[in-house]
């Protein structure tokens, strides 16, 4: 007689035991992220806090993975980059003034409603016909980099020339004389100075934007000119 086998329960195979710890752990690494973003200033010890509350809790990050503060340096003021300015036209116009007292005659301040252009005489800057620089321009470019370095402005270096027809062997056009020199002078700055490039931007005009008739000599000594526009990455002081 044979013996009858025990009946066994048929057993659903449901989720492994580690998919438990898994998706305990994942809820705590969603609800310490959502603490982080929702705090308004991050505080150092807090977080090293909440980090080690969450290694304990989950068991991991022996290794491979930690929090370590910035160094506290003090940097000189050649180092330090504005972001942010919150001086009024007036403060920086005598600011101006004052960093460039020896080349008033060569730099003409110019308030626009809602910012200045430094206006150079290409004349006073560039030798004749070209785009290399006088060593005459030398001082005065000099002392617009030390206001720059001290202001957080971006700047505009742009060229301007009369309506005479150009035609070189290096220039086509007063459009390209005027390009070659906006970049010359943005050049020198950036070689002599701690400017990143981003907050230098060229353009040239050409005879296109006078600022005289050019029917006299005098007029279009007038429109041969380097303009400088300023304004602040903030948007707070910015040009028509």
């Amino acid at each position: 007689m044979s013996k009858r086998k025990p009946k066994t329960e048929d057993k659903t195979p449901g989720a492994p035991a580690w998919m438990a710890t898994y998706g305990d752990m994942m809820s705590l690494l969603l609800t310490f992220f959502i603490m982080l973003v929702s705090m308004s200033s991050l505080d150092m010890q807090k977080i090293k806090v909440a980090l080690g509350s969450l290694k304990g809790a989950m068991g991991i990050m022996q290794s491979g993975l930690k929090l370590v503060e910035g160094k506290e340096e003090i940097l000189s003021p050649r180092d330090m980059v504005p972001v942010k300015t919150n001086y009024t036209s007036i403060e920086i116009y005598y600011a101006m003034k004052k960093e460039l007292k020896k080349e008033t005659q060569n730099v003409q301040i110019i308030k626009k409603r809602a910012g200045f252009v430094l206006r150079m005489d290409a004349n006073l800057v560039f030798k004749p016909g070209g785009d290399e620089l006088r060593s005459e321009s030398f001082k005065i470019l000099d002392a617009l980099i030390n206001f720059f370095e001290a202001f957080p402005f971006d700047i505009r270096i742009e060229g301007h020339t009369d309506d005479t027809p150009l035609r070189s062997a290096r220039f086509d056009s007063n459009w390209d004389l005027s390009v070659a020199r906006a970049i010359t002078v943005a050049r020198y700055i950036l070689e002599r100075s701690n400017m990143p490039k981003e907050k230098i931007a060229v353009a040239g005009y050409g005879e296109a934007r006078p600022i005289a008739p050019n029917d006299t000599p005098e007029n279009r000594a007038k429109n041969r000119r380097v303009d400088i526009v300023l304004a602040t990455a903030e948007g707070i002081l910015t040009i028509d």
